[in-house]
């Protein structure tokens, strides 16, 4: 088994859903990464996007990538709706400190400090 350029004996697969980026629209691509040595608790990827290994827990709630499609699809999904989540919480406190600067009733209680 060849571990330094990610080609092994196996021919097992992993996959991660990773979106581009483009003027006409998004594209939705499924990288592969082969599987260079498993173990008792998860696989070692190799990563030739990055050009080094990975180590995928088989075991973690969050894995880098998976065996199936399926599941990489569902990870992708999970992702997404976490980003969405956050930017949701960041717009909204966003929003609300500019509510709260823009009321002139609020800004009384506006603390500026300097090093004086």
């Amino acid at each position: 088994m060849c571990e330094l350029d990610g080609r092994s004996e196996s021919n097992a697969m992993y996959y991660r859903i990773v979106e581009f980026l483009q003027e006409d629209g998004i594209t939705l691509w499924a990288h592969t990464y082969n599987v260079v040595k498993q173990t008792p608790k998860g696989v070692w990827i190799y990563d030739q996007y990055c050009l080094r290994r990975r180590f995928v827990l088989n075991s973690a709630r969050k894995r880098y990538a998976l065996p199936t499609i399926k599941e990489a699809k569902e990870s992708y999904r999970e992702r997404k709706l976490c980003q969405i989540a956050i930017l949701d919480r960041q717009l909204n406190t966003a929003k609300t400190c500019l509510d709260y600067i823009q009321d002139t009733d609020k800004n009384a209680r506006v603390f500026f400090f300097t090093d004086e």
